[in-house]
């Protein structure tokens, strides 16, 4: 698998090369936030028909939060072409979305909602009678501001009710009983329960996203938001003591999870890249697509 590689001159006069000769690498390597464009779509599409496997890995690598990009608008560029090229594939690996990235990712492709509500519905039956459950219950549509989704998924679940309204009572009790087992931060925020939240069990996401309203400080600056709030002030005290702690090495802060540093010893982007992509961790996707290649469609 190669490509020919042209020889330019670069911003600052110098000889530079247009890549490395390789599709799969100039593709990875290009594959930065914000950067999709038509350059890459060609890219993607020149990879996917000349090593079909690694193209679907390398989607998934990309969105990958524990051992890859973490980028889910790239992941969401590739998958839309996958659904266009490859449709039955990867409408076979859509139920692996959520162990590489999150539930909500699910809702960025309408145009396989059906599937999208089938493997809801399916996990969150698993989850109900599961002493771990998965998040899926946390990122599943609510009512007020994805009530069209909410409405199909409770229909998913619940046919056997005649009326609309009984399967979204059903539904929101189920929703709301896997969160409670979740102990799901937002749930006690919307609940008033500040002092209730574990700092330990906070997300890295969540804890970025809301530092502030943990600290009861006001967005801009250090001032106290709700200095009268006992319950917020006991937040605070919670999350400044946690933070005490986790500087002096006795406990942990939640955070973005990091790539390895492991294939920095190899010699050329290649070698690390097929170091990634053959990880152990995208064997499950490889072992989907030699399955499905297996199945005759009528």
């Amino acid at each position: 698998m190669s490509s020919k590689v042209q020889q330019k001159e670069g911003v600052k006069g110098s000889d530079v090369y247009n890549g490395t000769g390789n599709p799969l690498v100039d593709l990875s390597v290009l594959l930065v936030r914000d950067g999709w464009n038509k350059q890459l779509e060609a890219l993607f599409l020149e990879v996917l028909e000349v090593a079909e496997d690694d193209a679907f890995v390398l989607a998934f690598q990309t969105r990958d939060i524990r051992g890859g990009k973490g980028e889910r608008k790239l992941f969401s560029h590739m998958v839309r072409l996958l659904l266009t090229h490859r449709t039955r594939l990867m409408i076979g690996l859509l139920n692996l979305i959520p162990e590489y990235g999150c539930w909500r990712d699910l809702f960025e492709f309408p145009e396989v909602r059906f599937h999208v509500n089938a493997i809801m519905a399916k996990q969150l039956r698993e989850d109900v009678s599961s002493d771990k459950p998965s998040l899926c219950a946390k990122w599943a549509p609510r009512e007020g501001k994805d009530t069209y989704l909410a409405k199909k998924l409770a229909m998913e679940l619940f046919p056997e009710e005649a009326k609309l309204s009984q399967r979204l009572k059903r539904y929101r009790h189920l929703v709301a009983g896997l969160n409670r087992q979740l102990d799901t931060t937002e749930i006690k925020m919307c609940a008033n329960h500040f002092a209730d939240i574990e700092p330990s069990h906070v997300p890295g996401v969540c804890l970025s996203k809301h530092m502030k309203a943990f600290l009861n400080e006001t967005v801009k600056g250090h001032g106290l938001r709700h200095p009268e709030n006992i319950d917020r002030m006991e937040c605070r005290q919670h999350f400044k003591e946690h933070f005490a702690k986790a500087l002096a090495g006795t406990a942990k802060v939640n955070g973005a999870v990091t790539r390895s540093e492991e294939g920095a010893k190899v010699q050329t982007p290649f070698e690390a890249l097929r170091l990634q992509l053959d990880d152990k961790r995208y064997n499950p996707i490889r072992d989907r697509l030699s399955q499905m290649r297996t199945i005759r469609v009528p």
